[in-house]
């Protein structure tokens, strides 16, 4: 029990009444000027109480306590008798008031917040130990092909492999779990979930024949469970491993259509138009389950004898019909299926005892770009649960040409980046680093270039992002990194000397410091001269963004003998704070401050005690983008010992003067 109060007094008494009925406790009393957050994961107390006479703000001390510990009790010491109790606990987050002055309750009190702390710290740890033990379940599960999704309102929430295997999605999430099932177990698992979601049921067995499953329909298993508070269900199947041949669902056949006429030359661009009928579910219970399979087979027989030459129909669901159109620009999908909802508006479909107009909407998409069937029907989808269009409208959705285009992009740079590292097409420019007081010391900035086999060059900035993206921008690190060590050892040998050549590393590496301190180990086994000779350039937001991976790797570097710098520095608040963790040899100006150092303002100052602060921690200061010899007199009076810019010297690929 962890004590906050003015008077020493209070605790013995708190310890004493506490003895006196048999309850041993021991009182931690601290002080107000103590870190309370520090006591409490320090000390685990039980209790928390507050004295409010103090001159603190109960209320935050008691907002901090809770932070720290949402478990811990908080009580309040000795409040006025005439104090409107309730209100003022509420106030303070605090479950009761000690009165020093009635040992009875307060004794009463310790006794019952002791009792209710521990068990309810007991629960908490048991409903941690279950959720660990159905994690590991459903590990289990997964390894052994069973199939698991959440389901909530009708969509499939979460779905581990086996599931998405069963279904022949990659990314089941976000689809309604209906389109993923043959259309003639749709309806018993529409009835199904609906009983669970309403508490008619708490569990169910159904056999169900899935998009990608195999043979007979398969046999799941459904539960309601709650997840943050809202009804779920539990879908758990094993999958059939019979060795028949594949039954594809409606849903698997349309997209494996419309994927091979999107690539078979048949047509330009396919089309597709996803139609529903709307309120089906007030349909059903108007007309029942008979007269509803009567209505949607007159409604699909219709729409197929609208078909034109090869468009095809599928029925995925009782009130989802997608419609597969070949040579389908957005000016031709539009104008069929606007003829195609005046149509349906103007027509009567007759069951049995009934007689109606069916009240329906569509949402089409001009595949142009040749996107995979199953993207456009989740595009489709996601309109109709996102923003429907209205009974009766069409709503035309557009190909993401520039993301589209991007990708394809990517896909190009990233093969041509592939064969680079395959084929040795990558090579470096040198970049002179001058020193300002001693124009022999030599020093340059390694700059990536790929070659590639039909002649042409292309600069680091060329493909960078794009192997940041496509995961390759630790490979192009490792290769600088190559290249590197073998022209110092080659000009080691053939021309003595000693040089330092800057090589930049990505954030991805600095992510992983192990893996490329290891690598790097292997790599420098007999090469102790590029040890010392190879500077490693970190930029400075990929290091604040990854402090503690950029200290391990900083220290590993070090230890090898190799150079630190930090590249565009001293625009964060936090630099200077880099410069104590880290530990650099150089630091490299961002380039803002080689501009201001002829204007006096802000930034010049900002400069200035950048450099100050770099020269009192014995690390060295490059300037970058010089471009006149005024800017170059001005920083070397600033105290800045190294610049680099085209003034000096551009990147050359052809070697090291």
């Amino acid at each position: 029990m962890l004590l906050l109060a003015s008077d020493p007094d209070v605790g013995q008494l708190i310890q004493r009444e506490l003895r006196n009925r048999g309850v041993s406790i021991y009182v931690l009393q601290r002080r107000v000027d103590d870190d309370l957050t520090v006591c409490i994961r320090s000390e685990h107390p039980l209790l928390l109480i507050i004295d409010p006479s103090l001159e603190i703000d109960t209320v935050a001390w008691c907002e901090t306590a809770r932070a720290t510990d949402p478990m811990l009790s908080v009580l309040l010491l000795d409040g006025p008798d005439d104090a409107p109790v309730a209100d003022t606990l509420l106030a303070h987050d605090a479950r009761d008031w000690l009165r020093s002055n009635q040992p009875d309750t307060l004794a009463f009190v310790l006794a019952r917040e002791i009792a209710y702390a521990k068990t309810r710290r007991s629960l908490a740890q048991r409903e941690q130990e279950t959720r660990l033990l159905q994690a590991q379940q459903r590990v289990l599960l997964r390894d052994m092909g069973v199939a698991i999704a959440l389901i909530s309102d009708g969509v499939v929430i979460e779905a581990n492999e086996p599931f998405a295997q069963l279904v022949d999605e990659s990314e089941p999430e976000a689809l309604p779990l209906l389109d993923l099932i043959d259309p003639a177990h749709q309806l018993e698992m529409r009835d199904t979930l609906a009983a669970l979601l309403k508490g008619k049921l708490t569990s169910a067995e159904l056999n169900i024949q899935f998009a990608g499953s195999r043979g007979r329909p398969l046999r799941v298993a459904l539960r309601r469970i709650e997840r943050d508070g809202d009804a779920c269900v539990e879908l758990v199947g094993t999958p059939n491993r019979e060795r028949s041949e594949p039954q594809m669902g409606v849903r698997a056949r349309l997209i494996a259509e419309a994927n091979h006429a999107a690539h078979d030359g048949s047509t330009d661009v396919l089309g597709l138009l996803d139609l529903r009928i709307l309120e089906t579910e007030a349909l059903e219970a108007e007309l029942g389950f008979s007269e509803f399979g009567e209505l949607i087979e007159a409604c699909e027989h219709f729409l197929r004898s609208l078909l034109d030459g090869d468009d095809q129909l599928y029925n995925v669901a009782p009130g989802r019909k997608i419609l597969l159109y070949r040579r389908a620009t957005n000016q031709r999908l539009k104008a069929t299926a606007d003829e195609w909802m005046q149509t349906l508006a103007d027509t009567i479909f007759r069951t049995q005892t009934h007689q109606m107009h069916l009240r329906m909407a569509a949402v089409g998409f001009a595949n142009e770009l040749h996107e995979d069937a199953s993207l456009c029907l989740r595009r489709t989808a996601q309109q109709f649960r996102d923003a429907p269009p209205e009974p009766g409208q069409v709503m035309l959705l557009e190909s993401d040409d520039a993301d589209l285009k991007r990708r394809k992009s990517d896909l190009a740079w990233r093969k041509r980046i592939e064969a680079g590292l395959r084929d040795g097409g990558f090579s470096l420019s040198y970049m002179p680093i001058l020193k300002l007081d001693d124009a022999e010391e030599q020093q340059y900035d390694a700059l990536l270039r790929l070659s590639s086999k039909d002649g042409k060059e292309f600069q680091a900035r060329d493909f960078i992002q794009v192997a940041e993206r496509t995961g390759l921008i630790v490979d192009l690190d490792r290769c600088v990194v190559d290249i590197a060590i073998d022209l110092l050892m080659q000009r080691r040998r053939e021309q003595g000397g000693n040089m330092r050549l800057f090589v930049k590393l990505s954030e991805q590496t600095v992510a992983q410091p192990q893996a490329f301190l290891q690598w790097l180990r292997i790599r420098l086994v007999g090469k102790p001269d590029a040890y010392r000779q190879l500077v490693f350039n970190l930029q400075e937001s990929f290091l604040q963004n990854r402090l503690d991976q950029a200290i391990e790797l900083c220290d590993g570097i070090r230890h090898f003998g190799a150079g630190i710098s930090i590249d565009y520095f001293g625009t964060d608040e936090r630099s200077s704070e880099l410069l104590d963790e880290l530990l650099p040899d150089f630091i490299k100006l961002h380039a803002t401050f080689t501009h201001a150092v002829s204007q006096p303002g802000p930034s010049q100052n900002q400069m200035r005690a950048v450099i100050d602060k770099a020269h009192e921690e014995r690390v060295e200061v490059i300037a970058q983008r010089v471009e006149d010899a005024e800017t170059m007199a001005a920083l070397w009076q600033m105290g800045v010992h190294y610049v680099q810019g085209f003034h000096i010297k551009g990147p050359d690929p052809s070697g090291m003067e």
